[in-house]
């Protein structure tokens, strides 16, 4: 989130969709946010070493563990290079390059810019400019629909060894940008603009916020679902009534058929809730058994509401026995295996 209004200007990262949904998870659990286990500075590329000597004496792996979570830091979809805290909601992104000594000279392979960089941008601002410096001879372009791909062909400097070449490379190509989040507004729940100081903060309000709405989701359907029975189990003795001759409807006028339903305590349409401005009834309404066709007032049709009936008293049973975390976690599920399945398309898995 990031925009700029009338006295007040907000800017949110993004985070990464399965941790947000993990510690939606655990607070639905009834556990605690999950943080990281480890200082945020260890994600810079200065420490990749360490965060492999610890993931393989710790963790038996190379690999980050499933509760590894960098909840905490923003994420970017494919991102390539590093993202570290530089100080609280201060954040360094950086690039990705890698280099390799040729016969024919130095090579910078640039596999990721810093975030909001376009490559007509970085060519322009730094790669024309190294080049009219005496930096780079010339680049070349290797580039796909989703993934960044410089090659610098570096201009040797006798004097100087790779390793300095390469130190003073990694700051003129400048591969690393900053971000802050010292400006964290939304509005909450009652529209009301507030300063959030962390994005945990933010969960956590809009967790209960979320919880409240799960709750009166499921009293909502709850009582949807009882109109419906309702409406069924009214059609059901209906299409009864009228095959048995408990009601007549031969040479009887519409108010006339009506009186005989009201008597014999048919509902009015179950489906037409109270007008919710005055909370006062609509008049009573019995179009859905007046107006059903003639070919369904049989017996077969009877079967078939009967049928239906019983369906829609399992899902009702089934949601009665539901509370708001097991609706949460379904919802969730859902959530997860379409992120699956979306990212196996972008390639991201």
């Amino acid at each position: 989130a990031e925009g700029i209004g009338t006295g007040w200007a907000t800017k949110i990262l993004p985070r990464c969709p399965r941790q947000v949904i993990s510690n939606a998870q655990r607070l639905i659990d009834g556990r605690p946010l999950q943080d990281m286990p480890f200082t945020s500075e260890l994600v810079h590329s200065d420490h990749l070493d360490v965060i492999q000597w610890i993931l393989f004496h710790v963790f038996g792996t190379r690999i980050l563990p499933s509760d590894f979570n960098l909840f905490q830091l923003p994420h970017f979809r494919k991102f390539q290079g590093t993202i570290y805290e530089t100080a609280p909601r201060q954040y360094s992104i950086s690039g990705k390059v890698s280099y390799r000594r040729l016969k024919s000279g130095l090579r910078a392979i640039i596999t990721e810019l810093p975030t909001g960089i376009w490559n007509n941008k970085y060519k322009e601002k730094v790669l024309d400019s190294a080049i009219k410096n005496g930096i780079i001879s010339n680049y070349e372009e290797l580039h796909t629909e989703s993934n960044v791909h410089f090659i610098l062909h570096v201009i040797d400097k006798p004097l100087l060894s790779d390793k300095k070449q390469i130190k003073a490379l990694n700051r003129l190509l400048k591969l690393r940008s900053v971000a802050s989040e010292n400006s964290m507004i939304l509005f909450d729940e009652k529209n009301v603009l507030q300063k959030y100081d962390s994005t945990r903060e933010i969960f956590q309000e809009f967790f209960e916020v979320r919880r409240q709405k799960y709750i009166e989701r499921r009293e909502c359907e709850l009582v949807i679902m009882e109109g419906k029975l309702k409406f069924i189990e009214n059609q059901v003795r209906f299409v009864n009534a009228i095959i048995n001759g408990e009601i007549i409807i031969k040479k009887k006028n519409r108010a006339e058929i009506i009186a005989q339903l009201a008597e014999k305590g048919f509902d009015s349409n179950p489906m037409k809730a109270k007008n919710a401005t005055d909370g006062n009834c609509n008049p009573p309404d019995f179009a859905y058994l007046l107006d059903m066709p003639l070919c369904r007032l049989s017996n077969e049709e009877i079967l078939v509401l009967q049928e239906k009936r019983s369906q829609l008293w399992e899902r009702f049973k089934s949601l009665k026995s539901t509370t708001w975390r097991s609706l949460w976690s379904m919802d969730l599920n859902v959530l997860s295996v379409a992120l699956d399945k979306e990212e196996r398309v972008m390639g991201c898995i």
